[in-house]
């Protein structure tokens, strides 16, 4: 697979943009924030002006149209945006609207459109998740959570779990069983969607190895107008879950004719932590020599290193049909071992916090900690089944 990456003087011109806005608008001091794992309130209230600001500029969903607060920008002047926000470690956008809005997108109806997608792109909608269940977790086709047409709502009622962050999120996606018939598993099916503020709505809080709180969601005769259905009825798991069906989404063509020339991307996510990790190995000493002159230690990053590399090169087949399935596969796996190695090579100094003994400011004890917490979208076992049965034809 080629990985080469081209760019441009208008590409870069935007870097250049991207890079002072950053520099102006994210101070060091509130870099790494990952709304997941975070319940410092201080840090909650900058990162939520600072997703307002993002948004202002059309830079939270760029890709959009204009028309729903977007940029319309070409993938590559999105790709751009990605690595300087990436090489900045700026917090992405609370809550599951990476995923909710493609979906409305597809299937949304004009009124949906035009209600929804303008504040997701201001920064002023978060998506909480209501999938899970206690009993229903990689195994969502067993969910029990039940909504039952009355007039022109629909009534829901059922518990989930594994809300991440859904105490600071005020609208949620619900997935529910539209016919008593459970036998149908997957065929019966809806998303809705719905203000959190209604009536019929408890959260109650789980809180996680990592630093952050989940909740469970109880709802007792929570009540959805009938048009607040997403997609087709009994139809979600194949045009949500699955992202298949709609209307395409639209693509923008930035009209740069070149000159194109290489560039080695910005180091970001475990790629620039690794390399946090061999600087440091390298300006210090342990046992009388340089810890980077340790077999041992040069095994596990060389360890490392092929990890992060497969990673870059499995996320290129995230486009694909079930392409993010096999990237989840692989992560989920490679999550906990990438903290787990990072800590040996450290030992009991990796999971100082901070202080000048602290080693990358406590960063790899956060990951090896918040590697546990990875769970979204079904364990790898699963991920790994929907491959070989989707895309393999294998059999069960």
């Amino acid at each position: 697979m080629d990985l080469t990456y081209t760019t441009t003087p208008m590409l870069e011109a935007l870097r250049e943009e991207v890079r002072v806005w950053l520099e102006k608008e994210l101070p060091p001091e509130y870099e790494g924030f990952q709304w997941d794992f975070e319940e410092d309130p201080g840090r909650w209230a900058f990162m939520r002006q600072f997703w307002k600001k993002q948004g202002a500029v059309g830079w939270l969903e760029p890709t959009w149209a204009r028309e729903y607060g977007g940029a319309e920008m070409s993938p590559r002047q999105a790709r751009v945006l990605r690595e300087e926000f990436g090489r900045r470690r700026a917090g992405g956008f609370a809550g599951i609207g990476a995923s909710v809005g493609p979906a409305i997108l597809r299937l949304g109806t004009p009124e949906q459109k035009a209600r929804l997608l303008p504040g997701m792109a201001a920064g002023e909608i978060m998506w909480a998740e209501g999938y899970t269940e206690p009993n229903s977790g990689s195994d969502l086709a067993s969910l029990r959570t039940r909504a039952e047409l009355d007039g022109d709502e629909w009534v829901i009622n059922g518990q989930k779990t594994f809300c991440t962050a859904g105490h600071h999120c005020n609208w949620v996606l619900i997935a529910a069983r539209t016919d008593p018939d459970y036998s149908l598993r997957h065929k019966a099916i809806s998303y809705f969607v719905s203000p959190m503020d209604v009536p019929g709505l408890e959260l109650r809080p789980m809180y996680n190895l990592g630093d952050g709180r989940q909740n469970f969601l109880f709802f007792e005769d929570f009540r959805v107008p009938a048009d607040n259905l997403l997609g087709g009825l009994n139809e979600g798991w194949t045009q949500i879950w699955f992202g298949m069906g709609g209307n395409p989404i639209p693509t923008y063509d930035d009209g740069d004719s070149g000159p194109e020339t290489e560039y080695e991307p910005p180091l970001t996510g475990f790629a620039w932590v690794l390399d946090q990790l061999i600087a440091y190995c390298k300006a210090n000493t342990r046992g009388g020599r340089r810890i980077i002159d340790d077999p041992l230690v040069q095994h596990q990053l060389a360890q490392l290193a092929i990890g992060v590399e497969i990673e870059k090169v499995i996320l290129q087949e995230g486009g694909r049909r079930y392409g993010g399935h096999l990237n989840q596969a692989i992560s989920k796996e490679f999550q906990p071992e990438f903290g787990q190695r990072c800590i040996e090579i450290l030992g009991p100094l990796g999971i100082i916090q901070r202080g000048e003994w602290a080693p990358l400011a406590g960063e790899l004890d956060r990951i090896y900690r918040r590697s546990f917490g990875n769970h979204a979208g079904g364990t790898s076992q699963v991920k790994r089944m929907v491959v070989a049965t989707r895309v393999l034809g294998l059999a069960r």
